[in-house]
């Protein structure tokens, strides 16, 4: 057993919960020793709600709510657009699988080209469903 835990969320000591944070239906909502604290709604979670809902591969309705969402992130870190950079949105990924292995081809074809990242939504099952992925 660990001393001292974080993952998927969730602050643990001695194995016991201490806090946990949820997304549910574009609300976030924060716990504290499993008694609701208080929840919070930002238009990140809405929109990653909506996307993790999502069956479909044309995803171009969510570019303008990315761009909204990161144009206050652009104000203050300095940055610019820049043609040559790229970025990937996923849910999860995994060491198996046609998506998973989609993106990293494209990640390398595409890394003479462009800087790449990558964004997971849930990156908690990610890291358990596919260590050697994200380590590459």
């Amino acid at each position: 057993m660990k001393i001292f835990e974080i993952c998927d969320g969730t602050l643990k000591l001695f194995g016991c919960t201490l806090l946990k944070i949820k997304y549910k239906k574009g609300k976030t909502k924060f716990y504290i020793l499993g008694l609701p604290l208080f929840e919070a709604d930002n238009t990140f979670d809405k929109m990653r709600a909506d996307f993790s809902g999502n069956t479909d591969f044309d995803t171009r309705k969510y570019d303008k709510k990315i761009n909204e969402i990161t144009s206050c992130y652009n104000n203050i870190l300095k940055c610019k657009v820049n043609n040559s950079r790229i970025a990937f949105l996923a849910t999860k990924i995994y060491d198996m699988g046609g998506h998973t292995k989609w993106m990293r081809d494209m990640q390398k074809t595409l890394s003479n080209q462009y800087d790449e990242a990558l964004f997971l939504t849930t990156t908690g099952t990610s890291r358990k469903a596919a260590p050697q992925t994200l380590d590459y």
